[in-house]
């Protein structure tokens, strides 16, 4: 899939000590049968599922308060 980025500004832009990485948000029709992923990305998201997983399992057994504040410091965090 070919994206042209040359005439657009990122939604955001994190910096960090040595760099910066800018994010695009980009609304594209696709079609899903076409795309093809490596061994590795599909490794990852499954990997990536296992935490959401766990952490939501987590997220149950705290009390409202404590599940707001860790929810706010983890979405923080991504």
């Amino acid at each position: 899939m070919e994206i042209d980025l040359s005439n657009q500004r990122p939604h955001i832009t994190i910096n960090f000590e040595n760099g910066f990485d800018d994010f695009f948000i980009i609304h594209k029709e696709v079609d899903i049968e076409s795309l093809k992923f490596t061994r590795e990305e599909v490794e990852e998201v499954g990997e990536t599922q296992k935490h959401i997983v766990k952490i939501n399992d987590l997220l149950k057994n705290i009390d409202d308060e404590q599940v707001l504040e860790c929810e706010i410091k983890f979405q923080f965090c991504i």
